[in-house]
């Protein structure tokens, strides 16, 4: 009689206990890892965002031969998933669905069918890192009920493989290389202009064209008692460009002091004050294409903000300089602040 009111006694202080942990213990879990990445933030961001890029890097690919993968909707986009179904418990099967994505982030939703039914939230990130390239973390949360969440610590169960598939990550992303260009950023004052609009084909301008726009550019200003702005250089702005026929709007322009009105035929405006991508090109007009492209190729890169429209200047007089390996054209950006 006394050995069962022992038992009995165990019993309940067994059920008491568990009853007070069950209600004390949070369940809930978080878990991330982040790793810099010295790439390209196109390159990084389409990594992270599309799924189909994911099993290039994902921690548990290698561990079971067989695995089927089921990619559906637009990758990138809210609604796009994959499913994966293994023949191991170890990697099990389930779905991931994109929740919501933005220029830094993609959040997701993780749903396990097996081994066991489970479900989490989780998201990751591509975002500027103080010592350079981008910073990239893989996190999810979620909830173990009880008595799960009192022998499993997710962090130590996950957090390696979040940090192996990181390793994969920066390794591949790095692996496609980086734009050479190394454009220089400045800050810029106001800089008034007269100037002439055109609507031109790149590939068909030539010195005749450049010559009739600026000499009547000058011509008016001397004929107006307008100063040239002698800091700066004459200007090619381009307000719009066609990649496929190469047809441009722009404006051929001479920096001048003050602001004026002119009339019809010529153009006048301001460039505004701010930060500025310069990057110079040595050679003749015809060779700053490689240029602009290499710009246009690093701002993608780098996942830089272009504020308006982006212009050349002619800082060589071709008149003085007969060598046209010699001849200065900067290519400029106007770009938002650095972050």
């Amino acid at each position: 009689m006394k050995f069962l009111k022992v038992l009995l006694a165990i019993i309940v202080i067994v059920v008491a206990v568990g009853f007070i942990l069950a209600m004390t213990t949070d369940g809930a879990y978080s878990v991330e890892r982040s790793v810099v990445v010295d790439a390209c933030y196109g390159d990084a961001y389409e990594h992270a965002t599309n799924f189909e890029r994911w099993v290039e890097w994902s921690p548990w690919d290698d561990l079971a031969e067989g695995i089927n993968y089921t990619f559906d909707g637009e990758m990138g986009t809210v609604g796009s998933s994959y499913s994966w179904e293994s023949p191991t418990e170890e990697v099990g099967a389930g779905t991931m669905s994109c929740t919501a994505i933005s220029d830094s982030r993609m959040d997701f939703h993780l749903h396990f069918t097996k081994p066991w039914e489970s479900e989490s939230d989780g998201w990751i990130t591509v975002v500027p890192a103080e010592e350079g390239g981008f910073k990239v973390s893989w996190g999810f949360a979620g909830e173990n009920p009880f008595p799960m969440s009192l022998f499993l610590n997710m962090d130590k169960m996950v957090g390696p493989d979040f940090e192996k598939g990181l390793a994969l990550f920066k390794e591949q992303v790095e692996a496609k290389g980086k734009p050479e260009i190394q454009p220089e950023r400045v800050a810029m004052p106001d800089m008034n202009y007269i100037g002439r609009a055109a609507h031109l084909n790149v590939m068909e301008i030539s010195s005749d064209v450049f010559g009739a726009n600026y000499g009547a550019i000058m011509m008016y200003m001397m004929e107006n008692a307008i100063e040239m702005d002698m800091t700066s250089h004459p200007m090619a702005i381009y307000h719009t460009f066609d990649e496929a026929t190469y047809e441009a709007d722009m404006e051929f322009s001479i920096p001048v002091v003050g602001a004026h009105e002119v009339p019809t035929g010529f153009t006048s405006g301001t460039i505004p004050a701010g930060d500025y991508l310069v990057a110079k090109h040595f050679g003749s007009y015809e060779s700053t294409g490689d240029t602009w492209t290499a710009m246009e190729n690093y701002i993608a890169c780098h996942g830089i903000e272009v504020t308006g429209s982006p212009f050349e200047v002619y800082v060589t007089d071709p008149m003085s300089e007969p060598d046209t390996l010699k001849w200065e054209t900067d290519i400029v950006y106007p770009v938002g602040a650095a972050k």
